[in-house]
């Protein structure tokens, strides 16, 4: 019955095809058998002669075509094929009618390649454990590319978002993380605009960047859901939350670290390095230590700062200890002030007047006359005006200054005076 069914099957081709395409249906003593060509190259050769396509159509309930290393299979269909389902599910048991399916054998990859003149090329390979690989014969991942010889193995993504989104399960929305390019839609960020790249945590989650060391994996970055940006920590408290040093070789806004905005503290924490356990904020133009600003071991720095080279420079008022300012002033200090040298630089009015011979001085009778009305000198202010108001050092220094060079010249007159009457003693004794 088997040998009828062939040899009518066969009898249809020769007929068929014959009046198609005349006497290019032949039967080599090859074996091959050829539709369309006389030299028919394997088994079954389809060819086409008028620049048309040659398809073999294959119909029916479960259509497709099964790869054997035998010719017996029976009913075992668990070998490599290619077909479209049907409510059977004749290629794959979660099929549906209409799915194209193409499955390897038991056990097997599904391979794909490309055709070189002489060479066979597998381009991709699905795995029996349903890992894709593209470039590499063996998939470590669900999804693989690799590229040989040097060169970059990119992933292209286009379209209106194009982009990679990350989920626990194959039923999440959108609201997950993800990695992508923002449109007008912005797809990835409401804020968003067309062209930004964007990276993105799952709904209330953290963003975290690390690196592998060995099998250990190491975060290293944190952006945590309310925008906090930790470096070294995994719980940032601050806008930006550094554990460790920081270093920059270039400048940080014209050679300045700049605290914005309504309040705000440069934070230092004590390290020890060496036997020099203190902060130190250098301010270094060479590579030798001429301008530092010295903070000492406890961190406090009420306790001492030692400025080198060019010292210290303070732009606007400058309060020590907690003392308020009072207008007019620049330097206001809480306590008492100890120093080898102080200097003051320029002064308008010194007293070296008191010498010329405009300046008018008071008898000492005058003085005494004002130092008992006033109870104190002329010009000089009142323990009561010191007490609420302070004084001027330096106009206190020339004030004081004016009065000893008058009390000066009252002791030069005084002693011209003396010279005199000592003068008279004498001629009046030898007479």
């Amino acid at each position: 019955m088997k040998n009828n069914f062939t040899s009518s099957v066969i009898a249809f081709f020769i007929v068929a095809f014959g009046v198609s395409f005349g006497q290019s249906n032949t039967f080599p003593s090859s074996g091959n058998v050829g539709i369309g060509t006389t030299i028919p190259q394997q088994k079954l050769h389809l060819h086409s002669n008028a620049n048309q396509a040659a398809f073999m159509q294959i119909s029916g309930i479960a259509p497709g075509i099964i790869f054997s290393q035998t010719h017996n299979i029976g009913p075992n269909l668990l070998v490599p094929a290619i077909g479209l389902s049907t409510s059977n599910d004749h290629y794959f048991p979660t099929a549906i009618p209409g799915d194209f399916n193409v499955r390897g054998g038991v056990n097997r990859d599904v391979l794909f390649g490309t055709l070189k003149t002489n060479s066979i090329d597998e381009r991709m390979r699905i795995k029996n454990n349903g890992d894709v690989g593209i470039g590499t014969t063996n998939p470590r991942q669900k999804v693989h590319i690799h590229e040989d010889d040097n060169k970059e193995a990119f992933l292209l993504l286009s379209g209106i978002a194009p982009g990679v989104l990350f989920s626990p399960s194959e039923t999440s929305s959108l609201f997950v993380p993800g990695i992508g390019l923002s449109t007008r839609n912005a797809h990835y960020f409401p804020t968003a605009v067309s062209g930004d790249f964007n990276i993105r945590g799952a709904n209330n989650g953290d963003v975290l960047l690390g690196t592998l060391t060995g099998n250990a994996i190491n975060e290293r970055m944190r952006i945590t859901n309310n925008g906090d940006v930790g470096i070294g920590t995994t719980s940032p408290n601050t806008k930006l939350h550094v554990e460790g040093q920081i270093y920059s070789s270039n400048a940080i806004r014209n050679n300045s670290i700049k605290l914005a905005g309504n309040r705000g503290f440069l934070k230092l924490r004590r390290y020890t390095e060496g036997e020099n356990n203190k902060f130190n904020i250098a301010l270094e133009p060479s590579t030798t230590e001429v301008s530092e600003l010295w903070i000492n071991s406890d961190g406090d720095f009420s306790n001492g700062t030692r400025v080198k080279g060019k010292g210290l420079l303070v732009d606007q008022n400058l309060s020590v200890g907690g003392a308020d300012f009072q207008q007019g002033f620049d330097l206001a200090v809480k306590g008492k002030i100890i120093a080898e040298e102080l200097k003051i630089r320029t002064f308008a009015n010194w007293p070296d007047y008191v010498f010329t011979p405009e300046y008018s001085i008071k008898s000492l009778s005058e003085v005494e006359k004002y130092i008992t009305k006033h109870g104190h000198l002329a010009n000089i202010p009142s323990a009561k005006q010191v007490q609420e108001e302070g004084f001027d050092l330096a106009n206190m220094n020339a004030l004081l200054l004016e009065k000893i060079e008058e009390l000066t010249l009252h002791t030069i007159a005084q002693q011209k005076e003396l010279e005199l009457l000592k003068k008279q003693v004498n001629e009046l004794s030898f007479k």
